[in-house]
């Protein structure tokens, strides 16, 4: 006879190193921000100090939350920013191995404005001090990967 498995040993069992169900696509709401320079536009995308790689700020989906609203809530828990959501831009998907797992992230990737527009060159983190939002040109993905793969300036 089979032995009866509670929930929350069920669960337990099957959640990986950040928290998030094995086996359960992670989803989540990134936005692009750009604003346009005397050289060109910029992107603002987050990265640690050393900028080994860049990512488009935002955050994972809580349960009842609009991409858009995941995109404010982040901004504002983590930065202090205020985001215009503008509309949904392209969905990314990708499946990879992070820390010896393999993992699969959905993307919602919207286009914003920062409002008011910062013209400053970098924002820390509130929480992870070694984190940060920079502005970076087209020219400086090459240098780099950009998370999520597969998007390009």
């Amino acid at each position: 006879m089979a032995q009866a498995v509670s929930l929350r040993e069920t669960v337990a069992n099957n959640i990986t190193w950040n928290g998030s169900l094995k086996n359960i696509p992670r989803i989540t709401a990134l936005c692009i921000i750009t604003h346009e320079r005397p050289y060109g536009r910029e992107f603002l995308v987050q990265c640690a100090d050393d900028e080994a790689f860049y990512r488009f700020p935002g955050g994972e989906i809580e349960f009842g939350e609009t991409a858009a609203d995941t995109i404010r809530r982040e901004m504002r828990e983590e930065y202090d920013l205020d985001v215009l959501v503008g509309p949904l831009w392209v969905v990314n998907e990708n499946i990879f191995t992070e820390r010896d797992q393999v993992s699969h992230a959905i993307s919602l990737i919207h286009t914003g404005q920062l409002s008011p527009v910062i013209a400053i060159d970098e924002v820390r983190h509130k929480e992870y001090t070694n984190i940060k939002l920079v502005w970076r040109s087209a020219g400086a993905w090459a240098t780099k990967p950009v998370y999520p793969a597969g998007i390009h300036a």
